[in-house]
């Protein structure tokens, strides 16, 4: 999804007298059959299966670019690699590049990332140089590696943090809803499950030790990237149940998708393959086949996306 096509699916609301909210929930590395909707049965994804539900899965929606960086850049652009300049992970977003995120703002939003922006090799752009009012979280792709951070950069200072990634981040959303439920806003989740490191708290870990079989029992990539896509699912689930509890799910459009498919990278400790978390797709990060551009995207909210739904017109 780009910015182009994310504001012509929801332009609908624009013609109603309250502006709507946009929540963004942006998963890293995550593949087409990772959630229960999508047929998985090893784990369960009730929160995401939910959003599903509720509204509208586009099954023919594809990644503009089967890579990270790049991919995140024709989201914030609307354009393509071609044409903003980022065709790989060491280069940022030109400062003169427009993002949706500048666009919401010149139209009174409140905007907020929590999450991953990834900057390139020389750490040239900043979020907040770039339409968003606060960030929180990780600039760069290798700090973004770590699940259990030790420090976020808010704003331009790092400040010292605990706990689990997605939890955090979750956290501070939270925080952003209850200071701006009074004025539309853009809030824009991009997490880093499932993406590696693989690992995952021993609370959701525990229940799935032993399902499946490992290279090494007393490193159980597997079933600790079952455990990171259930407590992404839970903190998702949050965010959405606290839209609920301000009165404001029925004025927000909400998307989940991620940035490319699942990878196949030594990072990753084969545990996608193992899961075939690409399924029933090809291919796999990196790569042109359907495995890499093909992601999951399910919405619901505001712009009257048809409940319980499947749209099949092909999207880029």
């Amino acid at each position: 999804m780009n910015r182009r096509v994310f504001l012509t699916l929801t332009s609908s609301v624009f013609a109603q007298q309250q502006k709507p909210n946009f929540l963004f929930l942006f998963a890293d590395d995550f593949g087409w059959g990772d959630v229960g909707f999508n047929g998985r049965k090893d784990w369960s994804t009730p929160n995401l299966d939910r959003i599903a539900a509720q509204g509208t899965i586009f099954d023919r929606w594809y990644t503009a670019f089967p890579v990270c960086a790049p991919s995140r850049a024709c989201l914030m652009t609307g354009r393509y690699g071609i044409h903003h300049t980022v065709r790989n992970n060491s280069v940022d977003i030109p400062a003169n590049e427009v993002t949706i995120a500048e666009t919401l703002k010149q139209q009174g939003y409140a905007t907020a990332l929590f999450g991953k922006w990834h900057q390139g090799a020389r750490n040239q752009t900043h979020p907040l140089d770039q339409g968003f009012d606060e960030t929180f979280g990780y600039l760069t792709a290798q700090h973004a590696w770590e699940h259990f951070p030790k420090k976020f950069w808010r704003g331009r200072v790092e400040e010292e943090v605990s706990g689990y990634s997605c939890d955090i981040i979750v956290k501070e959303a939270m925080r952003f809803l209850d200071q701006n439920r009074a004025k539309p806003f853009f809030l824009y989740l991009p997490f880093i499950e499932p993406h590696f490191y693989i690992e995952a708290p021993e609370e959701n870990l525990k229940k799935y030790r032993g399902k499946f079989p490992e290279k090494d029992p007393s490193k159980p990539y597997r079933a600790n990237y079952a455990a990171m896509i259930e407590r992404l699912d839970a903190a998702i689930g949050r965010v959405v149940a606290h839209l609920d509890k301000l009165g404001l799910r029925e004025s927000t459009c909400i998307v989940f998708t991620s940035d490319n498919g699942a990878t196949f990278e030594a990072g990753n400790q084969g545990v996608s393959a193992f899961h075939d978390s690409n399924r029933p797709f090809r291919g796999q990060k990196r790569t042109l086949e359907e495995g890499a551009s093909e992601c999951l995207r399910s919405c619901d909210g505001p712009a009257k996306f048809p409940r319980a739904s499947v749209r099949r017109r092909l999207y880029r």
